[in-house]
């Protein structure tokens, strides 16, 4: 199959693992129904409630079992006037309101306070400004529950990681979000970010997804900040989801630093955080990302290239993406190649069909009953 065809196919395999726009609205509605209760709890000051993540990145999937349930919303909840304030004072207050807004509110985590809302799992960071450790404004200082139960700073940048991330993106964010924009009518500040789908974030998703069948039932899987931010530094602006993902797996193992064996994988937004620390601690985990890369190389770039006819791709990509998942993908693919033949967007090459048009290729005619 010609890499154009695999950019469409591609495309429809990361819509066919991504959330539906109906639970994306539910999901968004269920965050802003808690960001308005913490906003307007004047026990907390000024707050500042927003996601982050994959919500805020625009790279949830679905569950491996392709339904929609059980999601995690990940919200920061930063009190603005309470950047001198005890991390204890901040950890408990967020709490208390948390409580008086869900009585089942979960014991705290070591940095989050959890509940469940409607089908989310919901992890609300409670933290301030951070005055002191970066001069970034978007910076943060969240609060650690320690083994002891004492209280103490951690560092991180949400908003920032977000901007950055984005601008790895590119231009070719910028045409999806204006198509996005111009498919339900409205300002392009008004595009939820779950409608945007840019090579970048269908890349990013397909490498979590793929990661998922790998490592199922498995916890020395490569973490979803470590696959996105190596993708975001590997991408080179490729206009397509299958260009996008060969470019960054072919680059991504440049940008895993390893000096005198020690793993280094910097936070974009924050040189102090290193994502591969446990790396360090526990080499099997880095040995589990090098087996996934090469595994992702092979499965999603090379055997899809390799693989000669649609029904032997359809299997190799149900074993290694999920048998649903791929034939929903060429579900829409066939539906696609069928729209685009009927209005005479397809071109025949000596490289096989493709979508666009180059010097010497002929338009496929449309068929009909009567042979024409």
């Amino acid at each position: 199959m010609t890499s154009h065809n695999l950019d469409i196919l591609y495309s429809k395999l990361a819509e066919s693992i991504s959330i539906t726009d109906a639970m994306a609205d539910a999901a968004e509605r269920s965050y802003k129904s808690v960001g308005r209760h913490l906003d307007d709890d004047t026990s907390l000051g000024e707050t500042d409630v927003y996601t982050q993540g994959s919500f805020a990145l625009g790279t949830v999937i679905r569950p491996i079992s392709g339904e929609d349930e059980d999601y995690d919303i990940d919200l920061v909840c930063e009190m603005e006037d309470a950047a001198s304030a005890p991390a204890s004072h901040i950890k408990k207050a967020v709490g208390k309101s948390l409580r008086g807004y869900r009585k089942d509110t979960e014991d705290e985590g070591k940095r989050c306070w959890t509940f469940q809302y409607d089908k989310f799992h919901m992890d609300v960071l409670p933290c301030s400004p951070d005055i002191t450790h970066c001069s970034d404004d978007t910076a943060i200082r969240l609060t650690h529950k320690n083994p002891d139960g004492s209280y103490s700073d951690r560092y991180s940048n949400p908003k920032g990681y977000r901007d950055w991330f984005i601008a790895k993106a590119g231009r070719p964010y910028e045409v999806a979000r204006s198509r996005a924009s111009s498919t339900i009518s409205c300002s392009l500040e008004e595009v939820p970010e779950y409608s945007v789908k840019s090579p970048l974030q269908q890349a990013v998703q397909i490498l979590k997804h793929h990661r998922n069948i790998m490592f199922a039932g498995r916890d020395d899987a490569p973490i979803s900040i470590i696959i996105t931010t190596l993708a975001a530094r590997a991408y080179r602006n490729e206009q397509g989801t299958f260009d996008a993902i060969q470019g960054i797996l072919s680059r991504m193992d440049q940008y895993v630093e390893c000096r005198n064996g020690i793993y280094s994988i910097k936070n974009p937004v924050d040189e102090y955080e290193n994502f591969a620390d446990k790396w360090n601690d526990c080499p099997e985990k880095a040995a589990a990302f090098h087996d996934w890369l090469a595994a992702a190389k092979s499965d999603l770039v090379d055997t899809a290239l390799n693989t000669k006819g649609m029904d032997k791709l359809k299997e190799h990509l149900g074993s290694c993406m999920g048998n649903r998942q791929a034939n929903a993908a060429f579900k829409e693919f066939g539906g696609t190649l069928k729209s685009r033949r009927e209005n005479g967007e397809l071109f025949a090459s000596a490289a096989g069909i493709a979508p666009l048009a180059l010097h010497g290729e002929k338009a496929i005619p449309n068929h009909t009953f009567f042979g024409l």
